[in-house]
């Protein structure tokens, strides 16, 4: 096997592990500011009353996850681009 083969096995693998570690833990962190704020007319000035809403939303994604003992389940390569995929399988038992 060729050094660029095992290298694109080789990252295959490892963004295979990375996705599982993806969708097993995922901490969201949600931040939301709401501002409402009125301001009273001036005695005969009904025109200055004035009365504002604003909202933001933020959000932010954070993962950290330790894979126990995964496996490379299978390997497929693309005959019409070489491109190689990897499939990780993990347990998810506990482990002590």
């Amino acid at each position: 096997m060729s050094a660029g083969r095992s290298l694109s096995i080789a990252t295959a693998n490892f963004r295979a592990c990375d996705e599982v570690a993806k969708a097993l833990n995922s901490y969201v962190t949600s931040l939301t500011k709401d501002y409402t704020a009125s301001t009273a007319a001036e005695p005969g000035r009904p025109e200055a009353s004035k009365e504002e809403q604003h909202i933001s939303s933020t959000m932010k994604n954070l993962s950290k996850f330790t894979l126990h003992d995964p496996v490379i389940a299978a390997r497929w390569r693309d005959p019409a681009d070489g491109t190689d995929f990897s499939l990780c399988r993990v347990s998810l038992e506990a482990k002590p």
